[in-house]
């Protein structure tokens, strides 16, 4: 076959250039985002329901909700929060189960849950939640007006834009017409909230007729009966008197223009705001959708005196994101192809290898266009990554041609006995690469969905660089020799690069036949210095993820449960204020509280700061972080916690938890459970190696409960939801009606009036009135007293839950066995079970994972070893090597103190694959010399002098390649530079144990293996 590549040349040629062609073409098409699509099956149940407590919204709504789950198909497990305000059921499907099937089984479930009235269930999954791209504010004039005009002018436009799924809209004033009922007016008219309820929905009707025929057409018949006019509301009459006389709603109540109470605050820069924000849709280029979102918001006209501003856009990050991984792939082939020119010199052979590189990429491009993969932080990381490898199959199938070519060969002679001399082994080693990214099938969750489009990809560049070094690569070195006599490569002309690498061969084989002389001595020290250096990492801190970079900080804050919105609103505004006076910050957004129909589910003693970063002023992000960390902590009773907008999203949904570590404990009694939490808190806070051991439900709520007589019910007739819905309306108060004005909405809200619902005794004196026009007070009806309520409440496992935060600062295995000792010492009752949850418990789990991935893969490539060398010694040797790369990457992270994280993981799978390569080579050429009769240490010295020149050439354009990577060159996300760093530690270090200490283990290996010469056909 690689004859008749070679004798068809134009066939050749053309199917390159239409690999080209058509990854060009695709390349123009695929969507730019941050991640792969992370449509993970996990669905939340977010429900609002105002004024709640959580024992109530644990009752009232989280269990239907939940026990309405049960029993879905693919269902992994459910847990839930239910706190003051809001209930969030999280429903966790199996890995494989698709997302929107996943949405429409809980929708359709969601369906036959009965939820009290004024309760709001949205679906949430982590998909929408990290398609929030954009959050604008606008400020300026009153705040109804600015609320009427996000919400009826440019929420409709854009949502109207290709790609804009949701536009959410937050703050500023919803209007209404207020109604504030006076108590002492409604008992002087011997009235109630019922009745005026009943005459203002009576009062409010627009309705159809049907129709009447006249003259041989039909006359629409048209009921208008609507309160158009808030003078027409003052002057309804709702009762009458015992003389007949109209006793107006104006009697009884203040009506007046304003708005609709709101429990939560927007700000911008210490000005009130109104803010909303754009959700894409899943397949929509996030790149794609701000730009026509900016384009549309450019030609609005704004209201006089208003500003609009952007305080968060995702495109910003991943344009950075973007250009910068851009910058580094092309600076990295770049320099691959300057290391290519520096040893082969400006021949023809150098610029076919330089061609191979937009070949390749090019021709990835296409493939990940038909597989559906955009051009995101994974995607871009791994051409980032792989672009030093482009060039290893065509330098070593080029090299070895040269080989042949000095034997006198013919061009074709020699082009075809080099390639098929290191065709098997040129295969081997890429499938190699492929077999240590296969079991990362088996890596569920989100983890899974970042690792696979890297896998992919990867995988795609490496099997381009084989299509392509056998067949353009032979094919060049056929005709591209001009006479013969002459070689492909540079034996004839020597360059610089080609004597330093000379050089080191010659000195390399001294220092091979020094070790060769000691090979005990060196396989101890080798081993001693593998285990030290692989030690190293435990000083090393971790995370799930390396930071974004997104010049963008998250600022969370928690005051003591029960806290009221007024007061955290005062010290959410002090900590704008502090934070603005930095030199760092540009701008705050804030929103404290929790809008309704909403994702967040923040109570009004919680709030976010979305805090601007100047990137002129902060040139370390993390240290500034950091410094946040501290300064919160400096504030006395406030819960604290700094990170990015975007990290925090998928700490959440990795873990569940907004902390790096937590200790949960389950039980069915609540006592037991708090009761055991105070003492695990007090345990924990004592151990050395934790930090900041917080416990946020210690705090009580304080309630009134209203416990009604059923007796007193009984005697004055009037019934359990009567009452409930009287304190309701004058408490809370209830939205009775709608009107529309000039097509837009306006609420006619009603309550009782601000200085009759500020004392303990304004619920007593609460009116009641039964069927027979008797008004009661509601202390005649329940007791009414004082109480303390849970703050939340944890569902897991199907069991109530309580977790505390803390912060590991030491060796994680360390701290968590001496946590266990400590736990255990405590001796909690029987049915406390306890377990490490937070992100520390999914990295945890996902490390388990890639260790399964790491011993699956190492597997995987044994046996293509095995079979491609028909040994089951040989290949240990080759594998043997592979602790001794992960050595060199170990030192590497140590050094540059990265933080080890899921890429370094997948980093050291990568390195199972690419590390194995040179050592196929070796050991192929090293069986073949001993297939002539030269025994072990001959051989291996042969062949160490014969692939000393290739291999150095590889690892040259594969360690300048990574070098932007692993410097982190550039502003924006720096998501692979712990990668970078690993693999050019590992790779360094790989190489010259190749060319070191394999040929000493294989010489050490002779006794075991069979003295009879295996030919590689």
């Amino acid at each position: 076959m690689l004859k008749q590549i070679l004798n068809y040349p134009l066939a050749i040629l053309l199917g390159a250039l239409l690999m080209a062609l058509g990854g060009l073409a695709s390349l123009r098409g695929l969507p730019v985002d941050l991640f792969p699509a992370l449509n993970y099956p996990l669905i939340n149940v977010i429900t609002h329901y105002p004024a709640g407590t959580a024992e109530d919204v644990e009752q009232l709504v989280t269990r239907p909700i939940e026990n309405a789950m049960l029993g879905l198909t693919n269902l992994r497990r459910v847990r839930s929060t239910s706190a003051p305000g809001f209930s969030q059921v999280t429903i966790e499907f199996t890995w494989g189960m698709d997302v929107i099937q996943a949405r429409q089984l809980v929708n359709s479930r969601l369906s036959t849950v009965q939820l009290p009235a004024g309760s709001r269930p949205e679906l949430e999954n982590i998909g929408s939640s990290l398609a929030m791209l954009s959050t604008y504010t606008l400020k300026g004039g009153d705040p109804e007006k600015l609320r009427s005009f996000a919400e009826f002018r440019l929420a409709p436009r854009l949502s109207a834009l290709p790609g804009v799924s949701r536009v959410a809209v937050m703050g500023g004033a919803k209007s209404a017409w207020r109604i504030d009922v006076d108590p002492l007016a409604l008992q002087r008219h011997q009235l109630n909230l019922q009745t005026l309820t009943s005459a203002i929905r009576s009062a409010n009707v627009l309705d159809t007729g049907g129709f009447l025929e006249a003259h041989g057409r039909d006359l629409l018949i048209r009921t208008e009966g609507r309160l158009l006019h808030i003078e027409a509301l003052r002057n309804l009459a709702v009762a009458h008197s015992a003389k007949g006389q109209a006793i107006l709603l104006r009697d009884v109540a203040n009506v007046y223009p304003g708005a609709v109470p709101q429990r939560y605050v927007i700000s911008a820069d210490q000005a009130p705001a109104v803010a909303f924000s754009i959700q894409k849709q899943p397949a929509a280029s996030t790149l794609a959708v701000s730009q026509a979102v900016d384009a549309l918001l450019n030609k609005i006209v704004l209201p006089k005196g208003t500003t609009l501003e952007k305080f968060y856009d995702q495109a910003e990050i991943i344009g950075l994101a973007y250009r910068n991984m851009r910058n580094n792939l092309l600076m990295g082939a770049l320099l691959a192809i300057v290391a290519v020119f520096l040893v082969l010199g400006r021949s023809r052979s150098s610029w076919v290898i330089a061609l191979t590189f937009p070949l390749v990429a090019l021709s990835t491009f296409m493939t990940m266009g038909l597989f559906d993969l955009g051009l995101n932080l994974m995607t871009l990381g791994a051409l980032t990554v792989a672009i030093g490898l482009i060039d290893d199959d065509a330098v070593v199938v080029l090299e070895n041609i040269d080989r042949h070519r000095e034997m006198n060969k013919s061009p074709m002679q020699a082009a075809l006995d080099g390639t098929r001399e290191i065709l098997t082994a040129d295969i081997a080693g890429t499938l190699t690469v492929l077999a240590a990214f296969a079991p990362l099938v088996l890596v569920t969750g989100l983890a899974g969905r970042l690792f696979q489009p890297f896998a992919l990809t990867f995988s795609f560049v490496l099997l381009f660089s084989l299509l392509i070094s056998l067949t353009l690569i032979p094919l060049a070195a056929a005709h591209l020799i001009p006479a013969h006599g002459q070689s492909v490569g540079v034996t004839r002309r020597t360059t610089l690069g080609s004597r330093y690498i000379q050089w080191l061969g010659t000195w390399n084989l001294r220092g091979l036949d020094h070790l060769l002389q000691h090979r005990g001595i060196t396989i101890v020290v080798t081993a001693l210095l593998m285990f030290a250096s692989l030690a190293l990492l435990a000083f090393n801190p971790a995370r799930l993820l390396p930071l974004l970079d997104e010049s963008s900080l998250l600022v969370s804050y928690q005051l003591a449960p029960g806290t009221a919105l007024s007061e955290s609103n005062r010290f959410g505004d002090q900590l704008e204020a502090e934070l603005l006076a930095m030199p760092e910050v540009t701008g705050v957004f804030r929103r404290t509280g929790s809008p309704e129909a909403s994702y967040y589910v923040e109570g009004p003693d919680q709030g976010e700061l979305v805090v601007r970063i100047d990137p002129a002023q902060t040139l370390d992000l993390e240290g500034f972080q950091q410094k946040l960390n501290a300064w919160m902590a400096e504030k006395p009773g406030v819960i604290g916690r700094v990170n990015e907008p975007t990290s925090e999203k998928l700490d959440e949904s990795f873990s569940g938890l907004p902390a790096l570590f937590g200790i949960t404990l389950y039980a069915n009694r609540l006592d037991d459970l708090y009761a055991a939490a105070k003492k695990v808190e007090t345990a924990a806070s004592q151990l050395p190696g934790l930090a900041n051991v917080v416990n946020n439900n210690k705090v009580m709520v304080d309630q009134i409960r209203i416990t009604l007589d059923r007796s007193a019910l009984a005697r004055f007739d009037i019934s359990a939801a009567t009452v409930a819905d009287t304190v309701h309306a004058a408490m809370q108060g209830v939205s009775i009606a709608q009107v529309v004005i000039d097509q837009r909405p306006t609420e006619l809200f009603m309550r009782y009036r601000s200085d009759q619902r500020q004392r303990l005794s304004d619920i007593k004196n609460l009116l009641i009135r039964n069927d027979e026009g008797i008004n009661l007070r509601l202390s005649q009806l329940a007791d009414i007293t004082l109480d303390h309520a849970y703050p939340s409440i944890e569902h897991q496992r199907g069991l109530r839950s309580l977790t505390l935060s803390a912060e590991i600062d030491g060796n994680p295995l360390e701290v968590i066995h001496r946590l266990d000792q400590a736990i255990t010492a405590l001796q909690l009752p029987r049915d406390i079970q306890w377990s490490y949850t937070g992100e520390f418990g999914a990295l945890l789990k996902t490390g388990g994972q890639l260790l399964w991935v790491f011993l699956g893969s190492s597997l995987l490539v044994y046996g293509i070893i095995a079979i491609q060398l028909g040994s089951l010694v040989d290949p240990l040797v080759v594998m043997f090597k592979l602790p001794l790369d992960f050595m060199g990457a170990a030192i590497a992270l140590f050094i540059t103190q990265q933080h080890l994280d899921l890429t370094v993981g997948i980093g050291f799978i990568t390195l199972i694959g690419i590390a194995t390569n040179n050592g196929i080579m070796l050991l192929t050429f090293t069986r073949n010399f001993r297939a002539t009769g030269m025994d072990a240490i001959e051989a291996v010295r042969e062949a160490v002098r014969v692939r000393t020149r290739p291999m150095l050439l590889t690892h040259l354009t594969t360690i300048l390649a990574l070098i932007p990577a692993a410097l982190g060159l550039g502003k924006g996300p720096q998501l692979l530079q712990p990668l970078g760093i690993m693999l050019f530690g590992g790779l360094t270090v790989g190489t010259l144990l190749t060319l070191n200490l394999l040929p000493v283990i294989y010489v050490a290996t002779e006794r075991w293996r069979s003295q009879k010469p295996l030919v590689n056909d």
